[in-house]
């Protein structure tokens, strides 16, 4: 027997990809090396919103995935292992408050598990299918710390109270 939808059920139009834009206080929940689609090593966390002010109904709640691609010594010259290293160097490690080992040794994922940090998330376009997706773009441990939004000509957003330049 099939089941009935009421009229005022429809479906199409605009979707959503995600949480929406902005700056969110968060903390690593989970934390997992994986492969992506194409085979290269990541680094994924599972963040949920922690202590964030201006988004306090979302306290508790999982946020987003936050995927972030590893320098493959099979795949990637020095210099592009070096470039890759060093945006998991700034974004990942300096944003949540890890020191960034100075020789070469085996990742834990393990030790991003619990950390927190202030996330600013904006929409960005998928090369690959043509897709916006909203997507961690910046990561730091202060909310004043973070970069003044280059993806849009919006005036920085007002933090707990106050006004970031």
């Amino acid at each position: 027997m099939a089941i009935a939808a009421p009229d005022s059920i429809f479906v199409g139009g605009a979707v959503s990809t995600g949480p929406a834009p902005g700056d969110y206080h968060v903390i690593i929940e989970d934390a997992a090396v994986g492969t992506s689609t194409s085979g290269r090593g990541s680094l994924n966390f599972d963040l949920v919103v922690k202590d964030d002010p201006n988004h306090a109904a979302k306290e508790g709640k999982k946020l987003t995935k936050m995927f972030n691609s590893l320098a493959d010594p099979a795949q990637d010259d020095e210099e592009k292992q070096k470039v890759m290293n060093g945006i998991l160097k700034r974004q990942v490690y300096d944003g949540f408050g890890i020191k960034w080992p100075t020789e070469k040794k085996a990742l834990d994922h393990r030790q991003f598990i619990g950390k927190t940090a202030w996330i600013r998330l904006a929409p960005r376009l998928n090369p690959k299918n043509g897709e916006t997706r909203t997507q961690v773009v910046a990561v730091a441990q202060t909310a004043d710390k973070l970069p003044v939004n280059k993806t849009t000509a919006e005036p920085a957003q007002k933090v707990a109270g106050r006004s970031r330049r």
